[in-house]
């Protein structure tokens, strides 16, 4: 008969402590790594990504007809109070860019109103928006709300 006093119960069945150690250890690594970044939100952004400054933004998607896929770093001058589904960055020059968050993957947080952030996605222009618009239906003299730079964020990270 084993000795009961290097036993554990474990869902009905005995194993020994060394197994039961080896179990809380693995279970520990794998709670570490299913954890999430609280400055990142959606899809990683990678800490050796290059990122363009607004202006950088404005100035490629004059020479872009349709988009290009961006990580961009400006700091957020207004966030969607109902769902966090949006955020317009700070105008540098009089101009407001515009982040929507794809599908509301993410929430983003009134905290981070004043605060520097990069956010990865896919920029478009001016013209392909309205023509996007236009497609659906949308009446030009709806279409005020469209800026000249709008980005489809796929992920975002707070600048510590």
């Amino acid at each position: 008969m084993k000795n009961l006093l290097t036993m554990s119960p474990i869902n009905g069945y005995f194993l020994p402590h060394k197994s039961l150690w080896a179990i809380v250890v693995i279970v520990f690594f794998q709670a570490c790594e299913s954890g999430q970044n609280p400055h990142q939100f959606g899809e990683e952004i990678p800490n050796d990504s290059q990122s363009m400054t607004i202006d950088q933004v404005i100035s490629a998607m004059d020479m872009v007809t349709d988009s290009m896929a961006v990580v961009v770093k400006g700091k957020v001058e207004k966030v969607c109070k109902s769902r966090g589904c949006w955020l317009t960055f700070q105008p540098t020059h009089g101009e407001v860019v515009y982040v929507n968050v794809v599908n509301e993957a993410f929430k983003l947080p009134q905290s981070i109103v004043g605060k520097e952030v990069i956010v990865k996605g896919q920029a478009y222009s001016m013209d392909l928006q309205k023509r996007m618009e236009m497609e659906k239906g949308t009446e030009a003299d709806q279409m005020n709300w469209i800026k000249n730079v709008s980005i489809e964020a796929t992920g975002m990270s707070l600048v510590p």
